[in-house]
């Protein structure tokens, strides 16, 4: 009998033990994947530093920026299984750091202290893409990396879809736009609505979406959410400053169509937020340049709010402050 028993006591242990082994190696898969890229996001992180646009450092700064941004889409696809293997324990909503999503390669960017730089060098080259002397940059940057001019201008591409994309999932977070510098972030955004009215017969195709003429609708709705944790009345003033209400409301009446509804609803809920601030309920003519701006602000509402509206009902609450604005505007403009 007790030989029996051992027999037995053999045969589970052995069973337990190619169960382990069978289930172990991917869950070890997994970790190992996990810290591989944390690794290159980290080393790519420390790869960000300001250089002149096309410089050398500058077009090999690229490379890793694409690679880090390519992380960062890949961690936002993974399968919803092995996201719960490596979160668990995380909040449902959180900071970067308990939330339960894995953005491990925008969490190591925050933490690399480099959301500031990376806004600045996306201010900074949108400066240069508006500067006379792109061509000739062009021409040089081709001709010192060893590259054709297609080939380069591939690259000023990838910089400004990868720093978009980076910079719209780390200004998501409450904890990342309270250590940003925000009148840069609103300076920013005003200057390429205001080169989008400058430059109005520029076609951007395909690349649009991914474009700062889309994503500097995503950064401002971002700022607009946190306003509660945040000094609303200091970032209603620097809006003011920055013509940023007018901005939009121009840029919206002239280029609505560039844009799908995802997007459209995204500027409708930008323009409800400030319309919901309390400085633009004491002083709503601050916000106004003129009468001009006030009958395109209305249009809105024929050109695409209300169809936005019949489309997606569930938005209206969202964009209830700009309907109300429209009311008033409507009365005030007979």
């Amino acid at each position: 009998t007790q030989s029996t028993w051992g027999d037995l006591s053999f045969i589970m242990f052995k069973r337990r033990s190619e169960n382990y082994r069978r289930e172990d190696p991917v869950a070890e898969d997994k970790v190992d994947a996990q810290e591989a890229r944390n690794d290159t996001a980290r080393r790519c992180v420390r790869q960000l530093r300001h250089s002149d646009v096309l410089c050398r450092d500058w077009v090999h700064m690229t490379e890793a920026l694409e690679q880090l941004a390519r992380l960062a889409t890949l961690e936002s696809l993974l399968p919803g299984e092995e996201r719960k293997d490596q979160i668990k324990g995380r909040n449902v909503e959180g900071t970067l750091w308990d939330q339960d999503t894995n953005q491990d390669a925008i969490r190591i960017l925050v933490e690399e202290a480099k959301v500031n730089l990376c806004l600045r060098l996306l201010q900074e080259y949108k400066n240069f893409m508006r500067s006379y002397k792109k061509e000739q940059t062009v021409a040089n940057a081709a001709q010192e990396n060893d590259m054709t001019i297609a080939e380069v201008e591939g690259r000023l591409t990838t910089f400004e879809e990868s720093m978009g994309l980076l910079l719209r999932h780390a200004l998501e977070h409450v904890e990342t736009v309270q250590l940003t510098d925000l009148p840069l972030v609103i300076k920013h955004v005003a200057e390429v609505l205001a080169t989008c009215l400058l430059d109005s017969g520029r076609s951007y195709g395909e690349n649009l979406p991914r474009l700062q003429e889309t994503q500097v609708l995503f950064y401002l709705l971002s700022l607009l959410r946190c306003n509660e944790k945040l000094d609303e009345s200091a970032l209603m003033e620097w809006i003011l400053e920055n013509h940023l209400f007018d901005l939009l409301v121009h840029h919206l009446h002239i280029h609505h169509n560039w844009y799908d509804q995802e997007v459209l609803l995204v500027a409708a809920q930008c323009l409800a937020k400030i319309a919901d601030s309390d400085t633009f309920r004491t002083h709503p003519d601050r916000f106004f340049r003129s009468e001009e701006y006030k009958r395109w602000c209305l249009n809105l509402k024929n050109l695409f709010v209300s169809n936005l509206i019949s489309q997606r009902p569930e938005c209206r609450r969202e964009v209830r402050p700009l309907l109300d604005l429209f009311d008033k505007l409507q009365r005030e403009l007979r």
